[in-house]
């Protein structure tokens, strides 16, 4: 029996709407928080088959007093589920409010993800298209990735887990049969056999005594989950499948041979012949850094039978792939444009010039950024894509600096009060946390990087590249915040300057283009398209930096390409007017800033805001240096 409609929770902030679904753990309810006024979804510890409800007073007992210790076992594990997530900040993953116990059981809050399941989709579906596919799969990839950093591992990746908001968000829910590991061993740190899911679970996870998984375990699920996104069947138990008892029905043929390929690698029986990480996996969706497997060893075979499976068909066999163990650097992207013209100077006092510059700077004002020393006329470079609003860098406002032989490029962003968060066109995607908006004057000038920081320039600064996707003209990620402050302190040794991460106004002061600013929604235009490099045009990954329009102040790819650490703890924001912010004095979260090449166009806006731990890394995060002149 469940929480009836209209009950309370906690004091009455919690008013149960409704019913959603139970699970192995527990009941989930759809839930109106009456103090935060705002829909939410609450996770009850309720196993039917040893829990009983009182119905006049919702009190809930044991059926067997004999399981008292196993019911221990898993309400703890119950517990662990709830700080697991609450610890988690990603885009794809619940997030938890807040822990409470009541009813003689226990209960955790969740944000409301206003959608359906993949599970419910297919019901109404029956199956989904290759391209829809793989855009919900690479962002349960990019939820694992994370995960697995946390040194966690999910253990029930299913389409029923996978949620899908009204905007196209794919959402990862229910770890209750998450686990930690420890990532050199593979051993974990609770022993308690994980519930499981037969068609998706592996074949360690399903024998009784095997409590060590790695990251190839949701790597199985993971491919199990796009099979039955294909083909609106789900696989069957890995334990039949290993003992040849059944196979799987083939895939649809329009189907392309990288996805196969990538499933045939996911869904292998033994747990060492998949791929071994998140990014192991996506090179093989990538279709780059493939092995195939020699004809004559074996391979999965697919027996082709309907979704009934009453009739047989010919049996299909599928060639296995293996990432490389070291991968090659992918297929460049397009060409950056030439910068602009920049002398070289040797400190920041560019008023030395004087009235040179001035001569100097109306010869350049009548040159096209992009014709460099070739001139406008005849240069065979289109400028025709850049927004005509741009405000070309002049000796004033643009200077070059070297570190250990890479030229690097900083604007100067003149002081001014501008409105942060979410103005009138940032419209109805704006988040909560971007509100209110409010007054903000920086009483400073400074300088920011005029691109994100390359990996031509992390490499000159650290001996080392950490990055994904290799080239030394793309924007260098997979860098935490600690990781920048190291680059920095190494930075500042070589230049003997004092750089720095933006605050986060100073971050939206110059994305918004500063003084310049025409009020547009993304950093230099209302197209996104014109300035970022997104999920719609990324081909899903990084591309070269400076080779998308700039914004008024000739700075680029503050709306995509990666997103960008800022020196900020993340905060509320507040209503008052504000000097020279800097963000709270503590927290447990530092803020990013701007879109990504695997974010949609929403997260591209100016204002949106979010936080990671200061540890955490992605192929979609870097940084842009601020420097004061």
């Amino acid at each position: 029996m469940v929480l009836p409609v209209n009950s309370t929770l906690h004091g009455g902030q919690y008013k149960i709407v409704r019913f959603i679904s139970a699970g192995g753990f527990g009941c989930t309810y759809e839930a109106y928080d009456t103090l935060m006024e705002t829909r939410v979804a609450i996770k009850e510890f309720f196993v039917k088959d040893y829990c009983v409800r009182d119905e006049a007073t919702s009190h809930i007992t044991l059926t067997n007093q004999s399981k008292r210790e196993l019911m221990g076992k898993l309400r703890q594990k119950f517990i662990e589920e709830a700080r697991a997530l609450f610890k988690m900040k990603h885009d794809n993953i619940v997030h938890v409010n807040t822990f409470f116990e009541e009813n003689g059981t226990a209960y955790y809050v969740m944000e409301y993800v206003d959608g359906l399941s993949l599970n419910d989709i297919l019901k109404k579906r029956g199956s989904l298209s290759e391209t829809e596919m793989l855009g919900y799969i690479r962002q349960v990839a990019a939820a694992l990735k994370y995960v697995h950093q946390q040194n966690r591992l999910h253990l029930d990746v299913k389409p029923g887990n996978i949620l899908v908001d009204n905007t196209g968000k794919a959402v990862l829910i229910d770890f209750g049969a998450s686990k930690h590991y420890d990532e050199g061993t593979g051993e974990n740190t609770t022993t308690m056999q994980g519930l499981n899911t037969p068609g998706y679970a592996p074949y360690e996870q399903t024998v009784e005594g095997i409590t060590e998984f790695t990251p190839a375990s949701d790597i199985y699920a993971l491919g199990a989950t796009m099979y039955k996104l294909l083909t609106g069947v789900t696989p069957p138990n890995s334990g039949l499948l290993f003992l040849k008892k059944k196979t799987l029905a083939p895939l649809p043929k329009a189907i392309s041979s990288v996805t196969r390929n990538a499933i045939a690698a996911a869904m292998q029986l033994h747990e060492e012949d998949r791929p071994q990480s998140i990014d192991e996996f996506l090179k093989l969706l990538d279709g780059k850094d493939i092995d195939i497997v020699d004809p004559d060893e074996d391979k999965t075979e697919y027996n082709d039978k309907t979704k009934s499976g009453e009739e047989e068909g010919d049996t299909v066999k599928v060639e296995v792939v293996k990432p490389k163990p070291v991968p090659e650097p992918p297929k460049p992207g397009p060409a950056p444009r030439p910068q602009p013209p920049t002398p070289k100077q040797k400190s920041f006092n560019w008023k030395l010039y004087g009235g040179i510059a001035v001569a100097i700077i109306a010869i350049i004002s009548a040159i096209s950024i992009y014709g460099g020393a070739m001139g406008a006329s005849g240069s065979g470079v289109d400028t025709t894509s850049v927004d005509s609003t741009y405000i070309k860098p002049t000796l004033d406002s643009l200077i070059t600096i070297n570190a250990n032989g890479v030229d690097f490029n900083m604007i100067l962003v003149k002081a001014g009060t501008f409105t942060m968060g979410a103005t009138s066109e940032q419209g109805s995607d704006a988040s909560d946390d971007e509100k209110p908006a409010h007054q903000v004057t920086l009483t400073n000038d400074y300088c920011i990087g005029q691109t994100e920081v390359t990996q031509a320039l992390w490499k000159a600064v650290m001996g080392s590249n950490p990055s994904n996707f290799k080239g030394d003209n793309l924007p260098v990620e997979n860098v935490s915040w600690d990781d920048c402050q190291k680059f920095i302190q190494k930075l500042n040794g070589v230049t003997e300057k004092q750089f720095r991460l933006p605050t986060e106004a100073e971050w939206e002061f110059a994305a918004r283009g500063g003084s310049q600013s025409k009020g547009y929604k993304y950093s230099g235009s209302n197209t996104v398209e014109e300035v970022a490099w997104f999920w719609d045009n990324s081909s899903y990954k990084t591309h070269p930096v400076a080779t998308k329009s700039p914004n008024e102040l000739g700075i680029y790819d503050m709306s995509g390409n990666v997103r960008e650490w800022c020196s900020d703890w993340y905060g509320d924001y507040q209503a008052s007017a504000q000097t020279n912010p800097t963000g709270p004095n503590n927290g447990s979260s530092r803020v990013r800033r701007g879109g990504s090449w695997d974010y949609y166009a929403r997260h591209c806006r100016l204002s949106n805001r979010y936080y990671y731990t200061p540890d955490y890394r992605n192929y979609d995060l870097g940084l842009r240096l601020v420097l004061l002149p």
